[in-house]
């Protein structure tokens, strides 16, 4: 998914474009893999002035970007691309559901003769050059989908109220159909994790809304990819409970410790998470000396150490055994 035929001074994104690339090809480096991919539109809400801000009525989020996602039935995005006209993804609208007229003049039954038949009639047609499958159904009302997988057969059953009878009937669903219900969703199920803990800091800046979106999307696949662990399994963390877990690793790594007048009040075990106390890097001891010199006693292993002048506390996590003699 990636934008055809455009070049940098065409890319109205390009102020965007390196991390969305860099996020692109770690979300597809982790992909957990899955054979039912599903292909949607998601919208960033944005207010402001663009030539690309796009306004779709009826959507929870009106006026904003629009992004291609292809994503898991889960909700793991897998690849994202900004919407920028005609240029964007021309063969996206392949496979799912399809209007009337993107059928390109293919010899299907018309909606309004389908419409005059029984529910569960159904009209297939498959392109040989590009086995592509074309199944045009009539249910509550006449949908077309289109599919590269499977056709009508095996034929499955679904259970429909009649109105006329007054009761629940079961009428033929071509196997497209099936697989379509069963596996469709999974941007929606993304939105509903972005939306529900958005970023929610106000920048004037046109892109700000494109980087707090991908930012949204990259914590909901950590959560997915957590949720598959045996330490997920075990601590079942929700979406937030998850959030706050790495927000407080990433300040505890990225920010400076602050040390406090005297020995901790709790060890450092329970002080540093083992995210940054078992990460094997940037643990280095630097000395701190005291503004007065100390004749403190440090009792280890029945062994007594006086006239300590200093301490060596751990530069990233703050943990300080160490100490050295006057």
């Amino acid at each position: 998914m990636s934008t055809v035929g455009t070049s940098d001074k065409d890319d109205k994104f390009a102020k965007v474009r390196s991390v969305m690339c860099m996020l692109n090809e770690r979300w597809l480096r982790y992909f957990p893999g899955d054979i039912y991919l599903s292909i949607d539109e998601s919208m960033v809400p944005y207010f402001g002035r663009h030539g690309l801000k796009q306004h779709i009525h009826g959507k929870p989020i009106r006026f904003g970007y629009k992004v291609w996602i292809l994503a898991t039935r889960l909700g793991y995005a897998i690849q994202a691309e900004p919407y920028q006209g005609k240029a964007t993804g021309a063969t996206i609208a392949e496979l799912g559901t399809i209007r009337v007229d993107r059928v390109e003049d293919a010899p299907l039954r018309k909606p309004q003769d389908l419409k005059k038949e029984p529910r569960g009639t159904f009209h297939q047609i498959t392109d040989t050059d590009t086995n592509i499958t074309l199944v045009r159904y009539m249910d509550n009302s006449v949908f077309t989908i289109a599919s590269t997988a499977t056709g009508v057969h095996p034929e499955g059953k679904a259970k429909r109220w009649s109105s006329s009878n007054k009761k629940h009937i079961v009428v033929p669903q071509p196997n497209c159909v099936n697989w379509y219900n069963m596996n469709m969703g999974g941007v929606d199920r993304l939105d509903e994790n972005v939306s529900t803990y958005r970023i929610h800091i106000r920048n004037k800046k046109w892109y700000w809304p494109m980087v707090a979106y991908m930012l949204n999307v990259s914590m909901n696949n950590a959560w997915i990819l957590y949720r598959m662990t045996p330490k997920g399994a075990e601590e079942q963390l929700d979406l937030l409970g998850f959030t706050r877990y790495i927000v407080r690793t990433y300040m505890r790594t990225c920010t400076s410790h602050r040390s406090s007048a005297g020995r901790p009040s709790q060890t450092v075990s329970s002080r540093v998470l083992p995210e940054i106390r078992f990460s094997g890097k940037d643990h280095h001891l630097e000395t701190v000396q005291k503004a007065n010199s100390l004749r403190t006693v440090f009792q280890s292993n029945k062994e007594t150490v006086q006239d300590l002048s200093s301490w060596m506390p751990c530069a990233l996590c703050g943990g300080f055994p160490y100490f050295l003699r006057k």
